[in-house]
């Protein structure tokens, strides 16, 4: 059975398994090391506390005097601890994760993702960095092929407690159960609904369950649409979920608007998804459509330069006023354009602050901190 156990495939990134552990001795000096990592960071050994002697470890690991030695030694190299002579060892202060976050977004680093909410993120954390005195470092990693040395070595640094914490724009696509958000020890949140592959022991996720998703967003901008007083909308989206077209539609239906045959149409965010955009745009929204609507819904705030462009397009000078447009937008990056525009969307500043906070206390001690959430505006 213990064979068994151990050659299971589907294990989360644990800090006392790691790959180089070869033998008893090695294994049990990682298991010291990473308890003292992890005690430090989870606040059970405060900044500049004693630790126990090393006759205590001895017992505690069933570990030989040398083993305990590397271990000290290896803590000290990595500046979680400082040895005082004829006093003892004691816990750094500041610790080496103090002040520094992962902030994990979208692309690889040869091609790095610049959509709207990745520059929301950055703009964010870089806010918060300024306000909190700490510093977030920016990945763009989550798009890493699965022998990616870079995420590889963010993931080995995450497990060694080299981050106070790591904010995800999403759960990576092609790690499989090597994910950030499966390390354990170390607070991990995004914008990820729950999902298996994001169980590690400190691991939140921000977003709501897919099936709500495009509804939950469009219910607001519809709101918006009916306040403006819009009778029809056309719509379009980033998402390609099965069944969402029909649970717009139905959503529209029940709160009194109307969406003409193509009035619901898909689009990437990638640049020849953002031109196809356009296109759809400037056909949907013709002077000759047969559909033409009240209102404008973008279900992604990268389709509000496409929109604009292709509305001076039908309508020249006049088109700011011709329909009424809401679109999801997060702060503080709201996209730059001249038409007026409703947002409704992510305050993700706030967010991101939530984040730091519910991180520091946890390092602190604290037990049950108020957890990170969404805000939205």
């Amino acid at each position: 059975m213990t064979a068994t156990k151990k050659t299971a495939p589907a294990a989360p990134v644990r800090s006392d398994d790691r790959t180089g552990s070869r033998g008893p001795e090695p294994r049990k000096r990682m298991r010291l090391v990473d308890w003292v990592r992890n005690g430090i960071a989870e606040g059970r050994l405060p900044p500049g506390s004693a630790l126990p002697d090393r006759t205590w470890f001895q017992t505690r690991f069933g570990a030989t005097r040398a083993t305990v030695q590397l271990a000290f030694d290896q803590l000290a190299r990595e500046g979680f601890t400082r040895a005082v002579r004829h006093l003892g060892t004691f816990v750094a202060d500041p610790p080496p994760f103090a002040g520094r976050y992962l902030l994990a977004l979208s692309g690889t680093a040869d091609a790095p993702s610049d959509d709207m909410i990745g520059r929301a993120l950055r703009e964010a954390a870089a806010r918060v960095g300024a306000r909190r005195g700490v510093r977030f470092e920016v990945a763009f990693t989550l798009d890493e092929g699965p022998d990616s040395p870079r995420y590889e070595a963010l993931l080995s640094d995450l497990a060694r407690q080299r981050w106070a914490g790591a904010f995800l724009r999403a759960l990576s696509s092609n790690r499989g159960l090597r994910t950030i958000a499966n390390v354990d020890h170390v607070p991990v949140a995004g914008l990820y609904a729950e999902d298996p592959r994001g169980g590690g022991s400190l691991s939140c996720a921000l977003s709501p369950p897919a099936p709500a998703g495009p509804t939950a967003a469009c219910r607001r901008l519809f709101e918006k649409c009916l306040l403006a007083g819009a009778r029809s909308v056309f719509v379009l989206s980033s998402g390609s979920a099965a069944g969402e077209e029909a649970a717009v539609r139905a959503l529209a239906g029940r709160v009194g608007l109307k969406m003409g045959p193509d009035a619901y149409q898909t689009a990437w965010i990638d640049p020849p998804g953002l031109r196809q955009a356009r296109r759809l745009l400037r056909l949907a929204l013709s002077p000759r459509s047969a559909y033409l609507p009240d209102a404008v819904v973008l279900l992604d705030d990268n389709f509000v330069a496409p929109l604009d462009a292709a509305l001076r397009a039908n309508f020249g000078p006049t088109a700011p006023e011709r329909f009424f447009v809401a679109a999801a937008g997060n702060l503080p990056a709201l996209p730059q354009t001249s038409l007026p525009v409703a947002f409704c969307g992510l305050d993700l500043e706030k967010t991101l602050d939530s984040f730091v906070a519910w991180a520091e206390a946890l390092h602190a001690g604290v037990r049950d901190p108020e957890r990170p959430r969404l805000f939205a505006f």
